[in-house]
């Protein structure tokens, strides 16, 4: 993978190509998720360079809506309205109440995937969070893409997401079952952060999309409660816990890289002014008694005799 030819320690240990890559910002998840994409088609261009690589595929949003002055939802008409959202805004750009949408889905066979959609079904373990591999796109029958070329050169399909039928997708976690699962679409309703020519402007907008987004890079909230068995660290933020955080969802040191040094400036790390404040504040108001090994033995003889 392109970003991780600075981060091999020793010429004998390379990260693996399906690196999990950790950031701060979601603008930043949108960059590295569209570089690996971008990478994964150069590695795998055809020999012609007008033939169509088959094995990327793009969704776009469709059915999309504007929020206008009337305070009416309409249809989006123009197609250059269509083509500027779909190729200028991001992941990052589009709000949701609770998470977010991408206007279009960059994927290819085993790519990781992310569910955003509500816990609706979380007895079948498909919650919202969940980390999954794409599997399968299945298209209506009779419908036909358009081809694109990428800024790196590469042709490959685009479908609108009114002609996809279902994604199959294969959780990451072995012991889930059942293994694999359909994605339908949904609609979504969400802020649109949208630059026209040199001024930005936020619009409400609807949509049809997979309640899906690429996670070959994610930010650091979304890493809790998983171990990583290799994790490039993109970018340090040096606020709130984020580094500790980080650091503590890799399983061993050597599958840990780093993009930038980290930061020897040991006050980067003290505890905020605002948290020391709250903890005096606590340790005045708040009785805290040390525990003593007759009060743990109490406490054991009480939880035994409950039981």
């Amino acid at each position: 993978m392109y970003i991780n030819h600075h981060c091999v320690v020793s010429k004998n240990h390379k990260p693996n190509s399906n690196i999990q890559v950790a950031c701060h910002y979601s603008w930043e998840r949108d960059v590295v998720n569209t570089s690996v994409f971008e990478q994964f088609c150069v590695a795998n261009t055809p020999a012609d360079a007008d033939d169509v690589y088959m094995g990327a595929i793009m969704i776009l949003m469709d059915n999309i809506e504007m929020y206008n002055d009337h305070k009416q939802y309409v249809p989006v008409t123009s197609n250059r309205i269509k083509k500027h959202f779909w190729t200028t805004c991001g992941e990052s750009d589009c709000d949701m109440d609770n998470g977010r949408v991408d206007p279009a889905l960059k994927m290819y066979y085993n790519c990781p995937l992310m569910l955003t959609k509500k816990n609706e079904d979380v007895p079948n373990r498909q919650a919202k969070g969940s980390r999954v591999f794409l599997r399968k796109v299945h298209v209506k029958p009779g419908e036909q893409p358009f081809i694109i070329k990428l800024h790196c050169g590469v042709r490959i399909r685009v479908f609108r997401v009114s002609q996809i039928d279902r994604i199959t997708a294969k959780h990451e976690m072995k012991d889930m079952l059942p293994k694999c699962f359909d994605v339908k679409t949904h609609g979504v309703s969400f802020k649109c952060k949208m630059k026209i020519e040199k001024e930005k402007i936020e619009v409400r907008m609807k949509g049809i999309q997979f309640p899906l987004v690429s996670n070959s890079a994610t930010t650091g909230h979304k890493l809790h409660g998983y171990t990583a068995p290799e994790l490039l660290v993109w970018n340090w933020h040096y606020a709130d816990i984020w580094v500790y955080m980080v650091l503590s969802r890799v399983r061993e040191m050597k599958g840990l890289f780093l993009w930038k040094p980290l930061s020897l400036d040991l006050t980067r790390y003290q505890m905020p002014d605002e948290m020391v404040h709250m903890l005096e504040i606590f340790s005045r108001y708040i009785p805290f008694d040390t525990l003593s090994a007759h009060n743990y033995d109490e406490m054991l003889q009480s939880n035994a005799a409950f039981n």
